[in-house]
């Protein structure tokens, strides 16, 4: 069952828990994390759901307005489709979301400051505060289409280089793990797709050929790329990285840099803190991808803003 018009729907969610669980996020739970999840989830009395390899956690806990916490164990892909069932609610107040971070990048969990052994962030979790989060809303185009696609995003979206190590870092993760990402990225680099594009944002237009265009919420993507170093996630603005094609060999020698977020101020970068932006893509198109989700191997053209909902997410102390 679809959980889209049974979310729209309040009801009572006092002190109902829920969990969900990507058993295979991150390579696959260990069997001390399963013990950790499955104690704490008896201690809290909580309903369980599994994701599915076919509809992820789009289906798990049909009803989220039902909860008043819930528990995504997984990475930045699973988180990602909780927040677009969260961001469709229609009424408040909403769960409070509790990250396990288990996946390969977990650079959300990284911005919200979530870090360390599963059971000391289990620990310090059950104590913490409750921050309400920002959250980004994408619409596009593929190419050779007319109808446009919509959805949220928590931590990232981007178009051209990054979108494509995702899409080779799916391929990767199960036999190299975090390293994928480097591979996949020395690998987009020689194959890369460069972008011609039309950019607007807040005042701004430029024109011209880039590498890579993201608007984050958070501040790394990628599983640790700094790309916009400076992002806050609840400053109810997005923040922009726009890197120009700068050659094979000078964005090798880069590359490490734009990794350690020590790209501001350079000639080739551009960042900037927006509301909403507008891409139009010149020639055959560039992929694009959400929180690290490949969505589309062509996209014409972008439209990015700023959600009017906020999720709330308990954070440490």
């Amino acid at each position: 069952m679809e959980a889209d018009s049974s979310e729209s729907v309040p009801s009572e969610s006092v002190n109902r828990v829920g969990f969900i669980v990507n058993q295979m996020s991150g390579g696959g739970l260990s069997k001390s994390d399963r013990l950790f999840i499955e104690d704490l989830r008896e201690k809290l009395v909580a309903d369980i759901s599994y994701t599915s390899p076919v509809t992820g956690a789009t289906q798990c806990l049909t009803d989220l307005s039902q909860y008043s916490e819930l528990w995504i164990v997984g990475g930045d892909g699973t988180l990602s489709q909780v927040v677009n069932r969260l961001a469709a609610l229609a009424h408040e107040p909403a769960p409070v979301v509790h990250v396990l971070p288990t996946g390969t990048g977990n650079d959300f969990a990284f911005s919200l400051g979530i870090t360390g052994s599963l059971d000391a962030v289990i620990k310090r979790l059950r104590s913490g505060a409750t921050k309400m989060v920002d959250v980004g809303r994408v619409e596009w185009v593929d190419c050779g289409r007319d109808e446009w696609n919509e959805r949220s995003f928590i931590n990232a979206m981007g178009i051209g280089l990054d979108a494509a190590v995702a899409l080779r870092a799916e391929l990767l993760k199960a036999r190299f793990g975090k390293s994928a990402y480097v591979i996949a990225s020395l690998v987009a680099l020689l194959k890369r797709r460069r972008v011609d594009a039309s950019v607007q944002f807040n005042e701004e237009r430029l024109s011209s050929r880039f590498l890579l265009a993201a608007i984050c919420n958070g501040r790394r993507a990628g599983a640790g790329f700094f790309l916009t170093p400076d992002a806050i996630i609840d400053d109810r603005q997005l923040d922009l990285c726009l890197l120009e094609d700068v050659g094979l060999l000078r964005a090798l020698w880069l590359l490490p840099m734009v990794k350690a977020g020590r790209h501001r101020g350079k000639e080739w970068a551009r960042l900037r803190r927006l509301t909403r932006g507008h891409f139009l893509i010149a020639g055959g198109g560039t992929p694009m991808h959400i929180d690290g989700e490949s969505v589309s191997e062509a996209v014409s053209e972008v439209s990015v803003k700023l959600n009017d909902r906020q999720v709330a997410f308990r954070v440490f102390n």
